[in-house]
């Protein structure tokens, strides 16, 4: 398209790729998942148990296989495509035109990635994961060295989910909450009976939009508050004296109203696998193009084959708010 319209429906390839290449900057999908590039349609994970525990050396070494449970995942095609008259752009209508696949671009690669994860999230319930029950589950199947495990949270495993009102917690109580669901969480051991999530420090904990203000008010913050001192900001207390760190997210996604989730964020392993079969690819029908001559329009498109799925639910958790 010439460039005394002041945009070139080719030029966009390149801005488009810099953006896709930046959009996932400070993205919450990136701290929860691990990137997987897949080589076919469908995924076969057998390797989410536990490694070996190291053991004394006693008649020789004994190696362990992978696990025989095994989680698929499919890649699904996506697409978002921009079609425009020609003559929009001999209009002034090309920085709109322009703005319109920057956003496509961000929301390719960034977006849209945390849109799949939110479906995986929201599904945590209901959609199973590589032991053969669901992500969030009141009793993960055990082994015989550790017995069944929970990651879907009530009062009765975190006694201050208990609080004044279900669906309107204080910021003190969120605060309490959230530290009772980290403590619970260190408490989970592996598929070899030991505790694995002693080293955990960096949390985040993902809020529907009505829990967003007391999750974020004064009392949810890793500094001490001025006003009250640390005794009334019990994160705070956790920051300094443990060096835990709490990033939260909200997320208009999700449709809870008394529920949140809590996830460990700097473990090799991640709760979310994000599979990607092929990177974005960008298609024009634009200048000269038959497309052009036979309908006066130009189109900017692109396509992507991807999912995400559930990695490690010992590193998530899902709890309910109550009032008793």
């Amino acid at each position: 398209m010439p460039e005394q319209y002041g945009f070139s429906i080719r030029g966009m390839r390149a801005e488009f790729y810099e953006i896709l290449e930046t959009s996932l900057a400070g993205s919450w999908i990136s701290l929860l998942s691990f990137l997987v590039n897949s080589q076919q349609k469908t995924e076969h994970y057998k390797w989410l148990g536990m490694a070996p525990a190291m053991r004394q050396w006693l008649a020789g070494r004994q190696p362990q296989g992978l696990r025989d449970e095994a989680y698929s995942l499919e890649n699904l095609k996506f697409e978002a495509t921009v079609d425009f008259e020609k003559d929009d752009l001999r209009r002034g209508l090309g920085p709109q035109i322009r703005v319109r696949i920057q956003e496509m671009a961000e929301f390719a690669g960034r977006d849209h990635w945390e849109f799949l994860g939110s479906g995986a999230i929201a599904l945590g319930h209901a959609a199973l994961c590589y032991d053969g029950v669901p992500f969030f589950n009141a009793a993960h199947p055990g082994s015989n060295k550790v017995a069944a495990q929970k990651n879907l949270l009530t009062a009765a495993e975190v006694p201050d989910l208990n609080v004044a009102v279900a669906a309107r917690p204080t910021p003190y109580e969120f605060a309490r909450a959230v530290l009772g669901c980290i403590g619970y969480l260190y408490g989970i051991k592996s598929d070899q009976g030991l505790p694995m999530n002693g080293a955990a420090r960096s949390f985040l904990v993902m809020v529907p939009v009505s829990l967003w203000a007391p999750a974020v008010g004064p009392a949810f913050v890793n500094q001490a508050d001025p006003a009250t001192g640390m005794a009334d900001n019990p994160l705070a207390a956790a920051a300094v004296k443990m060096g835990i760190s709490i990033m939260t997210v909200v997320n208009p996604y999700l449709d809870w109203t008394t529920d949140f989730a809590v996830f460990r964020t700097d473990g090799r392993a991640k709760p979310l696998i994000r599979q990607d079969e092929y990177d974005v690819n960008v298609s024009m029908k634009g200048e000269g193009s038959e497309y052009e001559h036979d309908t006066g329009r130009n189109q900017f498109g692109c396509d992507a084959s991807r999912n995400v799925g559930y990695g490690f639910w010992q590193h998530a958790q899902k709890a309910t708010f109550s009032h008793s």
